[in-house]
């Protein structure tokens, strides 16, 4: 007997009709179903892309209308919007920062207010003034430790903060019994509110400034 002929053969399995079909569709599947899942994006994800993009479009043109708008007033009022109102938003800021020292009081008249303000942990006066003759506003700005040593404060300069054909102040307080706007500003404390009118080629501007804690 060949010995080869004595080992063990492996014996084939044959499988029934109905699972051989089952095996094929079973393969079939495993094979197909992960090339959908990689053939693109899911619901899910489209949604979040979606809305992900119309927030930052929501963003962008709110930003360019802003723009535009802004673009439009800037344009529509000319040069006095230009160089008036920043200036007068820098007076208000001042303004709107200044503190109450018993040594640099509060005074204003029609063409002229001064206050106290705190510039790099330094204490200073700060004189707005409106020269009708040259048509200018100037700023002076006199430290408060040369008010108190008696220093002359008229050798300060006067530095010209803008060009204007007119300007006056007015002053909103309690007096007499009854809230008045005041063409002067004399008594001790804080005014509760300051007008400023300005002129500049046949155009007029007003800003109302609201001092905070008065």
């Amino acid at each position: 007997m060949n010995p080869a002929s004595t080992e063990m053969q492996p014996c084939p399995i044959i499988y029934p009709k109905k699972d051989k079909m089952a095996w094929k569709l079973a393969t079939k599947k495993s094979l197909v179903l992960p090339l959908y899942s990689r053939a693109g994006f899911t619901l899910v994800e489209v949604v979040i892309t979606a809305v992900i993009f119309s927030i930052i479009a929501i963003g962008i043109a709110g930003t360019f209308l802003s723009g535009l708008n802004l673009w439009g007033r800037a344009k529509g009022a000319g040069v006095f919007n230009k160089n008036v109102v920043l200036n007068m938003e820098l007076l208000a800021r001042e303004l709107r920062s200044s503190v109450y020292i018993p040594q640099i009081k509060y005074k204003g008249s029609r063409e002229e207010v001064s206050f106290a303000i705190v510039q790099e942990e330094n204490c200073f006066q700060v004189t707005y003034k409106f020269d009708g003759e040259k048509k200018v506003l100037s700023r002076k700005l006199i430290p408060l430790q040369d008010i108190l040593a008696g220093k002359a404060t008229d050798s300060y300069p006067e530095k010209i903060f803008i060009t204007l054909d007119g300007l006056t102040f007015v002053y909103f307080a309690f007096g007499d019994g009854a809230y008045l706007w005041r063409e002067n500003w004399e008594p001790s404390g804080k005014f509760l509110a300051i007008k400023i009118k300005v002129n500049l080629k046949n155009e007029e501007f007003t800003k109302t400034i609201f001092m905070p804690g008065a």
